[in-house]
């Protein structure tokens, strides 16, 4: 199937998709040089035998560095995927309905799969039956705990660890940035 984009708006919106990809390996590049030199700095400090604060520490930032990088390798698997779809002449058009994907939307998230009437109708963390926070149905519903990891991760952008269809868990974090 051709892509119905005009051939400007979807060479402006590769374009967008080359430039995430670069920040995107710019960004992990600098997570792993954070991630080695918080290894060499425990390693100085005798990590294991350090006062109790520091160790805290040092696991807090290393848990967060391994959050931000598994949402940078999710992100740049959705944003690869988008790129083989304008191979394939299948960029912008909703994987759901086979409709259009919003020209506004692509610009907004140019990795997006569906267009916005389908991606309304996915499945979203939100405000439950009763007022507790999960995903709109009794069946699914989530500690606020996790509810608030789920708002963080969405105030940074990020998205699980994992395409839809890929290993790992985040079909539900993936959907809720198309």
């Amino acid at each position: 199937m051709k892509s119905w984009l005009s051939p400007s708006t979807l060479r402006e919106l590769a374009s967008t998709l080359e430039q995430e990809r670069d920040r995107i390996g710019w960004s992990l590049r600098a997570l792993a040089e954070a991630e080695r030199r918080l290894g060499a700095s425990q390693a100085e400090e005798g990590a294991a035998l350090g006062p109790p604060a520091d160790v805290a520490s040092d696991l807090a930032e290393q848990e967060l560095d391994f959050g931000l990088e598994e949402a940078a390798r999710c992100r740049l698997a959705e944003v690869e995927a988008a790129q083989r779809r304008i191979g394939d002449d299948r960029y912008g058009t909703c994987e759901r309905c086979g409709n259009g994907v919003e020209v506004a939307r692509l610009r907004a998230l140019p990795w997006a799969r569906l267009c916005l009437g389908c991606a309304g109708r996915v499945s979203t963390p939100g405000p439950g039956p009763a007022g507790r926070v999960g995903r709109g149905s009794a069946a699914g519903t989530m500690s606020p705990r996790r509810a608030g990891r789920a708002r963080r991760r969405a105030r940074l952008g990020t998205v699980g660890s994992a395409v839809q269809g890929g290993a790992g868990g985040c079909d539900a974090l993936v959907t809720r940035c198309q």
